[in-house]
């Protein structure tokens, strides 16, 4: 082999560079995945879930923890919680918490409320002010086992928040109310009782002049609810453990598509925080 030969054969190209180095650049650069209307929605949310989680170790507001523990058949399980903090150390904060996936296998309220996550952390203006707690997977034995109801035969969406009686998920979320002491909880679920996102209000704490508001273009119903009229006994008793907080409850179409049900979840509780905000620095009867 002639020296040339050598030379050419040990010389190593340089490694290809990329536009993108920081770790959370990457884990956003991948996500939300493509909205395929025939794509798989558990896969979608195990890989928004994972890449949100590799998200934190380059963000200095996305933090991912787990919930208190829980025993249930099969040993302890925690549930995936992420708090972001659009307002670290500020102490006139407006926390809000948000909840869903109370099934196993209807997993597009967890999907919508991961692509909310990624939205945030893509514009972070949006949550300014705000410490934002996520519950995006109450049902997480029910996740693992592909079934509607937990391990311990749940169903958490109708199930009690009553101390002493309720599941042990949902008690693991209630130990969190006292440290997070939210100004307000949203919920997520899916409904084939109705055709748009419908948008039930408790005891919202602002003028009507803010919220709820008309989006146009964006197919969305607001209804305020009354404790003597809320036909769930379970959403009465989660309004009862958040005393003194507001409350929204969004229902999903079950008709709905991921290229639907996203992005109109994603402008809905978008336009909550622009709104609520706004109200606040008016000081509109909060």
């Amino acid at each position: 082999m002639s020296a040339h030969e050598s030379t050419q054969t040990n010389r190593r190209d340089p490694a290809p560079t990329t536009a993108r180095t920081d770790p959370l650049d990457r884990a956003l650069d991948a996500l939300p995945p493509r909205l395929d209307d025939t794509g798989d929605v558990t896969a979608a949310v195990r890989r928004l879930l994972a890449n949100l989680r590799e998200a934190t170790s380059g963000s200095e507001r996305l933090y991912a923890t787990a919930g208190e523990g829980f025993f249930s058949e099969g040993g302890l399980f925690s549930l995936p919680r992420l708090l972001y903090f659009g307002a670290r150390g500020a102490p006139g904060a407006v926390r809000l918490a948000f909840f869903t996936g109370w099934s196993g296998v209807e997993l597009r309220g967890s999907h919508a409320l991961l692509a909310f996550v990624h939205h945030l952390m893509r514009h972070p203006e949006l949550a300014e002010g705000y410490n934002l707690l996520f519950y995006p997977l109450v049902n997480v034995t029910g996740f693992l086992d592909g079934t509607v109801r937990t391990r311990l035969g749940h169903e958490l969406e109708r199930a009690s928040w009553v101390a002493g009686v309720a599941p042990p998920e949902l008690r693991s979320i209630a130990a969190d109310f006292p440290r997070h002491a939210a100004h307000g909880w949203f919920t997520l679920s899916v409904s084939e009782a109705v055709t748009r996102l419908l948008v039930k209000t408790r005891r919202l704490p602002v003028h009507p002049d803010y919220l709820p508001v008309d989006m146009s273009g964006v197919p969305v119903d607001w209804r305020p609810v009354k404790a003597e009229e809320d036909r769930a006994n379970s959403e009465k008793e989660l309004a009862a453990l958040a005393s003194g907080s507001f409350g929204l409850s969004i229902e999903i179409p079950s008709i709905w598509r991921p290229s639907q049900y996203v992005p109109t979840v994603v402008a809905v509780l978008s336009e909550v925080l622009r709104r609520y905000r706004q109200a606040a620095s008016y000081g509109g009867e909060l």
